[in-house]
Order: C-alpha cells, then structure tokens, then sequence
C-alpha cells in the first residue's frame, strides 16, 4: 500500500482483476476463474522497471447459472452491497434475490463485508486511471448485464408463417437496459428476438424461437461481460504504460 509508480499501479490491479474475475465454488469462496499472466520487467539494480497483465479463459458461463453452492462474480454482490441510494437510482439497482442471474441460495459471502468490498474495489480502480466517468460508465454494464437475465419471452403464433416467434414480456427491463448501455431500444430488442442471416446475396430476418431467444439473451450477457473484462484489463495495462513513461521521463531529467 505504500509503493508507488507501476509496483503501486500492479498492487492496485489485484483487487479490480479478482472482484471481476474471481467467485465463490464449491470448494473455495475465492476461486479465481480466469487465467492471468504478468509479465515484469526488472532494471539491474532491482526496481520494477515495467508490466504486461494478459488474461485468458474467463469462464463467461458462471453470468448466467451457477452450481447449487456457488456464486456468481463477486463484483455483483459488491455492488449491490456497496452502492449508495444515489447509485441505486441511477443504475436501476434492485434488490439482490430480484436478479435470475444470481443464486438465490447464496446472495452471502460468510465472513465477508462487501459493503466495504466495494469501497475498497473503487479506490483500487481509482488508483489503476478509472476516472469516477469510467467507473459510471463500467457499472452501468454490471447493472445491464444483470437486468438482461430477467428478461422474459412468450411465444406468438404466426398466423402466416405458421410457427412461434417470440415476444418481450416485460419490455420496461428492455427500457432500462437500453437506457444503460446507450443503445436504441428497438435495436436491442431485435438483437433478442431475431437474427440476420446471409443467403444468396441476401440478408434475412429470422424470428427466433422460445429456446433460441432465451439462448441468445444468455450470449450477449456473457458477451457484454467479456468485453467489460477485456476492457478493464486495456486500462490496467494503459495504466502500467503510463507509469513506465513517467520513470523514463523522471530519470531522463
């Protein structure tokens, strides 16, 4: 805690890349369920002259259904803990046994106070170059990609196709998801009901079923939280890139 430079900036990654990327198991409450690799970079007389944080294998299927004694990302509970009333409201926070997303038989972390989790995972995040509009902007995503899971369908019948297409049962869900992630809410809800596919030259729609609607609302969670995950590891190495050029220029003067 008292480094500073890239050791500072390596030390401040561990919390961020470990509320994101680590989860309660059945064997462990803090199983890291993604693969890390830092690469230091050392002067001759021992100082940390650089670092390269590299991930792999996130394990995007713990966002939509986990095991009967496991948890999702920590991050979640973190936020759902930790957030104050103003936060709640502008991120459309519900209360954590709302979420489908989210084990209802395990919502607690025994020994674990996630209220102060949380503090503690924005002042890491402040320290690794997370602006307070970064910070809004990434818990906007956490709060999407868990509103995405209570999305519901129901069948229409076709009368002139004569097969089921889906609708969006609660469309105010579509509403503030859209509203978080800054898209369009009639593109959003395509991307949940339909496909385009190619044939011919052509580009056609296609209706999705009960299953395959359901299938593809699980997808672009997990696939919203993947490139969240990509994305925080960018600003960690941006990050140690900046810190290594201010020694440089420090010792070039």
């Amino acid at each position: 805690s008292h480094g500073c430079g890239v050791e500072q900036t390596i030390l401040s990654a561990g919390p961020v890349l470990e509320a994101f990327g680590n989860a309660k198991t059945a064997h462990n409450n803090n199983s890291s369920r993604f693969g890390k690799f830092i690469q230091v970079n050392y002067r001759e007389n021992g100082m940390v002259q650089g670092a390269v944080v590299q991930k792999y294998l996130l394990e995007k299927s713990r966002i939509v259904s986990q095991g009967q004694y496991e948890r999702n990302y920590h991050v979640f509970y973190y936020l759902l803990s930790g957030a104050t009333d103003l936060e709640r409201e502008q991120l459309h926070l519900l209360p954590s046994d709302k979420y489908k997303y989210l084990n209802a038989k395990n919502l607690t972390l025994e020994n674990c106070d996630e209220r102060y989790e949380f503090s503690r995972l924005k002042q890491s995040m402040e320290m690794v170059g997370f602006s307070p509009e970064k910070q809004r902007r990434l818990f906007n995503v956490l709060s999407a990609v868990l509103l995405i899971g209570n999305v519901e369908f129901f069948p229409k019948k076709s009368t002139y196709h004569h097969d089921e297409s889906v609708q969006v049962r609660n469309q105010d869900v579509v509403n503030i998801i859209s509203e978080l992630l800054k898209v369009k809410q009639d593109t959003l809800l395509a991307a949940m009901t339909s496909k385009r596919v190619k044939a011919s030259g052509e580009t056609l729609i296609m209706q999705y079923k009960l299953p395959e609607a359901i299938a593809a609302r699980d997808a672009l969670a997990k696939c919203l939280y993947g490139a969240l995950f990509d994305w925080i590891v960018l600003q960690v190495n941006h990050a140690l890139l900046n810190k290594d050029q201010t020694l440089h220029t420090g010792n070039s003067i």
